[in-house]
């Protein structure tokens, strides 16, 4: 928990993890093929006014989705990407979230991720 909040300090970006003790922050895994998981992260955030899609790449290797996440109180602003690469029972995503000022993010972007992770899994339950 010390580290966490030592890292919050001085690193301003958080990255999922094969390795991370939270399962919410490894990469996450959906039985969807690469075009439904980027209609669903689209539908995820839908309606949630702090995030937005701003950009959108298909290519045959996957998809590379750019979101952004506003934080509520001093309104800065918080780049998320995502790496949807096909596996052989559906997709697999690797999120990475980086506030574009300061040094230290206080672990929001950890927070982001995993408000994200929240997002989908509720979307796709919903489908």
């Amino acid at each position: 928990m010390l580290k966490r909040v030592a890292d919050g300090l001085t690193k301003n970006e958080y990255r999922l993890s094969q390795d991370d003790p939270d399962t919410r922050l490894r990469p996450w895994l959906l039985a969807m093929d690469a075009d439904e998981v980027a209609t669903t992260v689209d539908d995820a955030i839908a309606g949630h006014s702090r995030w937005t899609l701003l950009d959108q790449l298909r290519n045959s290797a996957g998809h590379q989705l750019h979101l952004t996440r506003r934080t509520p109180i001093f309104r800065f602003v918080d780049d998320v990407r995502l790496e949807i690469t096909p596996s052989s029972d559906g997709c697999r995503i690797d999120a990475h979230s980086q506030s574009r000022i300061g040094k230290g993010d206080l672990g929001q972007n950890r927070r982001n991720l995993i408000e994200l992770h929240q997002l989908l899994v509720a979307a796709a339950n919903s489908q």
